[in-house]
């Protein structure tokens, strides 16, 4: 893997938007104007930006289920698989 790198226009931006004076510091127009933006590579559509699949809180909440280590937790996912949960027992 190569190392990166930022050009003299990167670094100039990067000092730019970092300027902890708020008067010093480069406006959000010139920042989207700055000359690293026009440089080669040039920045690709977003339609070329990879995507990744939505993790819903439910396959979340599957997986934690999936990875315990406590027994307990395990046996009451399968009684809960197999509709035991609740069933009898004095706090059941």
């Amino acid at each position: 893997m190569g190392l990166l790198v930022l050009s003299e226009a990167g670094l100039d931006l990067l000092n730019k938007l970092l300027t902890y004076d708020p008067k010093k510091r480069i406006t959000t127009d010139a920042s989207l104007n700055h000359e690293w933006f026009h440089e080669v590579p040039l920045p690709k559509s977003k339609e070329f930006m990879p995507t990744f699949p939505v993790q819903h809180a439910e396959d979340r909440r599957v997986q934690r289920v999936i990875k315990s280590l406590d027994p307990c937790e395990d046996h009451q996912r399968k009684e809960l698989k197999h509709g035991l949960l609740g069933t009898g027992g004095l706090f059941g």
